[in-house]
């Protein structure tokens, strides 16, 4: 009598069956482009890279979604296939494109983005340690980041909503950190920028609508920085903002743009205070 074959399966060991499944790091992965038996849609995982999932292309030629920028941190919206078995015909399977909403990134997370565009700041490194709570401990010696359930944000007197929110960060102050580039546009909520004697050159504070302080004396923004700042600030269309970019390494107002004169004009007109190096 022949006897049936088991339907039942249990895996011996904690592993991918194929080792194309699951690469242990982004290098390994990208060196399987070489392999002849790839093909066209085939996925895979990356250990280095957790929960993103990777698909080859049609030409065979690169994964699909490849982030081997890692300093790159928002991933922009993917189209998802999801499937769906026919009302009609319970054997046929449609499969409905639908797409992903953007990864929204927290307030802490754009703080780590900018410790990583910063390696060289060991201050930065030290104080912005994942060890720590970003909440409490990410603030120390009158320098960091100030968050909404953070008691020393009321010690400064600023203009802050009726109810604070313990994941925004409201103010964020760096003395002497030698900074170089700082991206805090997710930083929606910040009123207070203090950035004194640092080296930055480039900042981008596009879509702070709600801040009333920015500080960057003594830094190494250039004519053409500058200019863009403040075209910012005119689009923000804000009247109580305090704006200090004197100190000899900043660009001074006889090297600037005719527009960029002409936007410090607006921003002064609108109620707004700048200072700057001559």
């Amino acid at each position: 009598m022949i006897q049936p074959i088991p339907l039942q399966f249990e895996r011996q060991f904690a592993a991918p069956l194929k080792p194309e499944e699951v690469f242990a790091t982004e290098a390994l992965m990208n060196a399987y482009l070489t392999n002849g038996t790839r093909f066209a849609g085939q996925q895979c995982t990356c250990l280095e890279h957790e929960s993103i999932i990777y698909v080859l292309s049609n030409d065979r030629s690169k994964w699909v979604g490849n982030i081997s920028d890692a300093a790159k941190l928002i991933l922009e919206a993917q189209q998802v296939y999801v499937g769906s078995v026919q009302p009609t015909n319970p054997n046929v399977l449609v499969w409905y494109k639908t797409v992903s909403a953007p990864t929204t990134l927290s307030d802490v997370d754009i703080l780590r983005s900018i410790r990583a565009a910063n390696p060289q700041s060991t201050d930065l490194a030290t104080l912005f340690d994942d060890s720590k709570d970003p909440h409490t401990d990410w603030w120390s010696n009158n320098n960091g980041a100030l968050f909404g359930d953070n008691p020393a944000l009321l010690q400064y007197g600023l203009t802050l909503p009726t109810v604070l929110d313990p994941n925004t960060c409201y103010a964020l102050v760096f003395y002497n950190f030698g900074i170089i580039e700082l991206n805090i546009t997710g930083l929606k909520s910040l009123v207070y920028l203090d950035l004194p004697s640092n080296k930055i050159a480039k900042l981008d504070i596009t879509g702070l609508s709600n801040l009333t302080n920015l500080n960057c004396q003594f830094n190494l923004l250039t004519a053409e920085s500058i200019a863009i700042i403040l075209s910012e600030i005119v689009s923000m269309n804000l009247s109580t903002l305090f704006i200090d970019l004197r100190g000899d390494t900043n660009a001074g107002f006889s090297t600037w743009s005719v527009q960029a004169k002409a936007d410090a004009q607006t921003i002064m007109s609108r109620g707004c205070s700048l200072q700057c190096k001559v």
